[in-house]
């Protein structure tokens, strides 16, 4: 789960030697060359957001991974059972089944499977101009909380592993491309206006779609105050 390897033994020797970086019974990954890819890479609709690495890690025992000076790419994480740790910096964060996180770029890091109940965790490194319409920085777990949800994210994440078991076109590339937006999209969007909804009363909602229905004195759904104002809402 690294294109660039690097290994920090801050524990014991001994103690090193039980952690594993990766080879998990079920694994798949993917870890592309971009270099190779460079022309691709620099497409209008490739460029704004592309993957270097892509995996699935399941029931992932003893894994463990310290970058103490990052890396260029954004990782996120989704994991689908279990639980492990991931630190950024001085802060910790525990992932549970359905959770996800993304480490930001150049942070130091370090992340690991819990012993008594080992993670399996979907995983990407990525970067594009299009990352900052997204809060990476921030260092939150996200939870999802239906099964629609969790199953939209697996499917995603198996999109990008199909697609890239193919040929690395151009057109695969753009692909993956809207995958990967999709993915940030169904986290950082979708979850939080999920979030929202639940929190709102919902005779707020019936108030105002009734408004829009019934009650002639109320502005045209249609203008463009009503849409800031449903924008402001939602």
């Amino acid at each position: 789960m690294d294109n660039l390897p690097q290994k920090c033994y801050t524990r014991p020797m001994e103690t090193y030697n039980e952690w594993k970086k990766d080879g998990f019974k079920g694994e798949r990954m993917i870890v592309l060359p971009t270099e190779s890819f460079q022309e691709y890479v620099e497409h209008p609709q490739v460029k704004r957001l592309y993957l270097t690495d892509v995996g699935f890690f399941p029931h992932a025992a003893h894994h463990y991974r310290e970058r103490k000076a990052g890396i260029e790419e954004y990782i996120f994480f989704y994991c689908t059972e279990g639980s492990g740790t991931i630190e950024v910096g001085s802060h910790k964060y525990i992932l549970q089944g359905n959770d996800a996180f993304c480490i930001p770029r150049y942070a130091p890091h370090c992340y690991y499977a819990h012993s008594d109940d080992p993670w399996s965790i979907l995983w990407v490194h990525f970067k594009g101009t299009d990352a900052c319409y997204f809060p990476l920085e921030d260092c939150r777990i996200i939870h999802f909380t239906t099964e629609h949800a969790t199953n939209r994210m697996q499917f995603l994440f198996d999109l990008l592993l199909r697609v890239l078991d193919g040929n690395y076109t151009l057109g695969n590339f753009i692909y993956i491309s809207q995958v990967l937006s999709l993915i940030l999209a169904e986290t950082y969007v979708k979850q939080n206006q999920s979030f929202a909804q639940s929190a709102r009363p919902s005779h707020s909602i019936l108030r105002w779609n009734s408004g829009c229905e019934d009650d002639s004195s109320a502005p045209s759904c249609n203008n463009h105050n009503s849409i800031s104002h449903r924008q402001h809402v939602i």
